[in-house]
């Protein structure tokens, strides 16, 4: 073998050192393997399209008459049931029928939407809840009274103070009788004589006037009775008290105060008080009253309505009652009634008509 010189050693050496101080080469990046897909995939929540329109509920309401308290009490109901997500022209069908004071009328109205079997029946004043209860007695069409002096007298519910464990509940307002008479000899002390115009047809009537004739007879007070059997007596019964009566008292007796206005007419030409049992009457011109507010005690019932509606089994619910008791005075009527109404009466009113 030839023998390298010791120049070429010392020049291979130095190349070699020189190599080994070169930039070392940047490798070729791994490839990452790509995230393994989970064998189960979670499949996300959807809220399904409906194919087929939302359920429109369809509530039966049957009132005797027309009347301001009655109307007022009604749109409670309705305002209820619309916070509640119940709406008319959307998912609710509200169909009001009026019996135009006939029972008979009350019956068919009953009659007719038992057998449209709508999901709920409401019954405002005690006729047309009577009439409803009755045809609906043998159905589980759930049946919702409103307006009621007396459900246990007008046999609607065994008791107000418990579920009915029938298809039957509401809302019922006993009257503040006492109270009332306590407001009336206020305002006019010298009452001897108390006339009292009511239809006997309607229970409700016939117990509160039941209840005033007692509290009457206790303060001393001589009662005369007039009765009617349709809003055309109402003025000749009114007619038939003057220079009998001190003052007349309208119970909450939808007849005659559908049509109290000619009540207050004979009331104006004789200088006779007229003083009602509920508040809308005071304000269309009788004296003052002591009552609870009409769409408040609607408001309450649309309540147990939108319960129903969702579900609830009527037979569950305890009946409601009114929660306070307001005076109303109209000061202009009491002047045209020969009064004047103390201003310790005035300054208790929620609403004063002048």
């Amino acid at each position: 073998m030839k023998r390298l010189s010791g120049l070429a050693i010392m020049v291979l050496v130095i190349s070699a050192l020189v190599a080994s101080c070169g930039p070392t080469p940047i490798p070729t990046p791994t490839a990452v393997p790509p995230t393994e897909t989970p064998t189960e995939v979670p499949t996300p929540i959807k809220i399904p399209t409906p194919t087929t329109p939302s359920k429109v509920y369809k509530v039966g309401y049957s009132v005797i008459v027309e009347h301001p308290s009655l109307q007022r009490g009604m749109e409670g109901i309705l305002a209820a049931l619309k916070d509640a997500g119940f709406v008319e022209g959307e998912n609710l069908v509200f169909e009001i029928q009026n019996a135009q004071g006939e029972m008979s009328n009350a019956q068919s109205i009953a009659e007719k939407f038992v057998a449209e079997k709508v999901d709920l029946i409401i019954g405002h004043t005690t006729p047309c809840a009577q009439a409803v209860v009755e045809a609906a007695k043998d159905t589980d069409i759930p049946i919702l009274f409103f307006g009621i002096s007396d459900p246990v007298s007008a046999g609607l519910v065994e008791s107000v103070e418990k579920p009915s464990g029938t298809n039957v509940t509401g809302e019922c307002g006993p009257t503040p009788v006492r109270d009332l008479f306590d407001l009336y000899a206020e305002i006019v002390p010298d009452i001897k004589r108390v006339g009292i115009i009511y239809n006997p047809a309607e229970t409700n009537s016939v117990v509160e006037v039941g209840k005033s004739k007692e509290i009457a007879e206790r303060k001393g007070y001589k009662v005369e009775e007039a009765t009617v059997a349709s809003g055309d007596e109402v003025r000749a019964a009114a007619e038939s008290l003057v220079g009998k009566v001190d003052i007349i008292v309208i119970p909450q007796d939808n007849t005659v105060v559908s049509v109290i206005e000619e009540v207050i007419k004979v009331g104006e030409a004789n200088k006779i008080p007229v003083f009602p049992m509920d508040p809308d009457s005071v304000k269309r011109g009788a004296v003052a009253s002591l009552a609870s507010d009409p769409f408040v005690d609607g408001y309450m019932t649309g309540e147990i309505a939108a319960r129903i509606l969702s579900g609830e089994d009527p037979g569950t619910i305890t009946p409601v009652k009114p929660i306070e008791f307001d005076v109303y005075v109209n000061l202009k009527a009491a002047e045209k009634m020969g009064i004047t109404v103390p201003q310790s009466v005035v300054d208790r009113a929620v609403e004063v008509y002048e």
